[in-house]
């Protein structure tokens, strides 16, 4: 997926999720050291219901 596919999907995500939830995702992201893609990955997650941790 490219970088503006991404930004995208982001935009879409972000908007259907809390200010809580997304700064909770984002803590979780800077201490995994994870990448952009991961960030995206767990909003969908969260989106989903799903346990952000694997």
């Amino acid at each position: 997926m490219t970088n503006s596919a991404l930004f995208r999907q982001m935009d879409d995500l972000e908007g259907n999720l809390s200010m809580a939830q997304r700064l909770r995702i984002r803590e979780q992201v800077i201490q995994e050291g994870a990448n952009f893609e991961r960030y995206v990955e767990l909003l969908q997650r969260e989106l989903n219901g799903e346990p952000l941790n694997d």
